[in-house]
């Protein structure tokens, strides 16, 4: 049994446009894209929580997107508008093994 090329499976042959023009683009290498070497800038994560009578913040996905692990040591501090809290190896406050944040009764206040 021998081998048999079936024309309607096989596509004919086509030249480029710039072969068949002879255009001189065809004869120069292809242009390197720049990589870009900064990060893209993050889009901002926000979350709103419910503060319960022992001062929990349910927080998986801001905690998720900071990359904080449970027991966390972390400093509160309060502004007149709102609390930092921010990871401090030295800070008195740890997260919690659940996903929130347990707010000091002192910022509470």
């Amino acid at each position: 049994m021998s081998e048999q090329i079936i024309s309607g499976l096989v596509p004919p042959r086509v030249d480029s446009p710039l072969q068949v023009r002879g255009d001189r683009q065809a004869q120069r290498p292809l242009s390197v894209p720049s990589i870009r070497t900064e990060p893209e800038p993050l889009a901002p994560l926000y979350g709103i929580g419910h503060v319960d009578r022992a001062g929990r913040v349910s927080a998986r996905p801001i905690l998720r997107a900071l990359d904080w692990p449970p027991h966390q040591s972390v400093s509160v501090q309060a502004t007149s508008t709102a609390l930092v809290i921010y990871p401090d190896s030295t800070g008195v406050h740890r997260l919690p093994a659940t996903a929130s944040i347990v707010l000091p009764s002192r910022a509470r206040q």
